[in-house]
């Protein structure tokens, strides 16, 4: 197990955050879906690295980005189904009355290594960033390849 600082975890795992950011933009597949690629700039920025999810209601993604609720499911299920995230949980009740899922940010239809801050590595790796079974440094499964 790896002792590190918890501001050292958190820098790793963002990270790894960008890094996804960087890969979910390269996805040409994705491109076609504009939407889609919005949505994921504002799941990235959803995303916390102390609980390693990213959790957002669909109401409050449209609302901040100026969308149909029904154009923000669409881009959530092609995020989802291209594999750039995963539900992990939800909804889940918040104080002000709002629920929300809860996401892992995966590595993608090539299922990309997201240690890799340059997305030319490809190598299968299962990696997923805020996986349930976290080791010490917050990133999620691991990033086995």
């Amino acid at each position: 197990m790896l002792d590190i600082s918890d501001e050292e975890r958190r820098r790793r795992v963002n990270s790894l955050r960008f890094a996804w950011h960087e890969n979910v933009l390269r996805d040409a597949e994705l491109r076609k879906h504009p939407t889609a690629l919005a949505v994921a700039g504002y799941i990235m920025h959803r995303f916390k690295a102390q609980s390693g999810v990213a959790e957002f209601s669909i109401g409050g993604a449209a609302r901040e980005l100026n969308m149909l609720s029904r154009s923000v499911s669409r881009a959530r299920k092609v995020l989802e189904d291209r594999g750039w995230i995963r539900k992990v949980t939800g909804p889940r009740s918040q104080r002000l009355g709002w629920s929300a899922n809860q996401y892992i940010l995966t590595g993608g239809p090539d299922d990309l290594e997201l240690d890799a801050h340059d997305g030319d590595d490809k190598v299968g790796s299962d990696a997923v960033v805020g996986d349930a079974s976290a080791d010490d440094t917050g990133v999620g499964g691991g990033l086995e390849t």
